[in-house]
């Protein structure tokens, strides 16, 4: 043998010895590849936020017959006086005098209509009576204390608002009423009044618009 055998055998060697660390290193990723992954626990920290968060409260239910609109929010009045036409405060209309506000009502310090309490707060020719501007010349009382002639169970009662105008107390009036007396009202009791009115309605023939469909179509599609 020559001096050139131990120098080859090393190559051989070394050659060998990589490919089997090169073999072994291909087995050990495919194992790792092969191998089915473990769940990964998540951490306790999360699972702590996620119990500890609150859950959205569920929506409130309004009882049954109830509305969404705005409840009246009548003025005050004392009890022994009468208890009829309080003012509704809930939706006050705004005003730069008196004379605009409807209902008799008084345009009071913050620009807004509502409850009179004295005389200077209604319009001109006016007076305030039981929270309403009443036309001096037909107001007969003001308060209970007015009626203390006509009974001791007499009270400052108003007469109604007037239909048909803005102010709506051209006709009003307030006058003492006393509580006694007066007939009881029956229910049961047929009106006549109101018998007759039904039977003038069933009476009279519907009025026929002043245009037809057929005309409006026609005046809107020109073909």
């Amino acid at each position: 043998m020559t001096d050139r055998t131990p120098s080859r055998l090393r190559w051989i060697v070394r050659i060998a010895l990589v490919g089997v660390l090169a073999a072994a290193g291909w087995l050990a990723g495919r194992s790792t590849l092969e191998r089915p992954r473990a769940a990964v626990p998540r951490p306790a920290r999360s699972q702590a936020v996620l119990a500890a968060a609150p859950r959205p409260a569920p929506p409130s239910l309004a009882p049954a017959g109830a509305s969404d609109e705005a409840a009246d929010m009548l003025h005050p009045r004392p009890a022994h006086e009468w208890q009829g036409m309080r003012v509704d405060l809930s939706q006050r209309q705004y005003c730069e005098a008196s004379s605009y506000c409807g209902l008799a009502l008084a345009c009071l310090e913050d620009r807004r209509c509502g409850a009179c309490e004295r005389d200077d707060q209604c319009a001109a020719g006016e007076v305030c009576a039981l929270d309403h501007c009443v036309v001096a010349a037909k107001a007969e009382c003001r308060t209970r204390t007015d009626c203390a002639g006509a009974g001791a169970d007499a009270l400052c009662v108003l007469s109604g608002l007037s239909g048909g105008e803005p102010r709506g107390n051209s006709a009003m009036r307030s006058y003492c009423r006393s509580s006694s007396g007066g007939v009881a009202q029956d229910e049961s009791a047929a009106d006549p009044r109101r018998a007759a009115r039904l039977a003038e309605a069933a009476q009279q023939r519907p009025v026929a618009p002043p245009v037809s469909a057929r005309e409006l179509r026609a005046r809107l599609d020109p073909r």
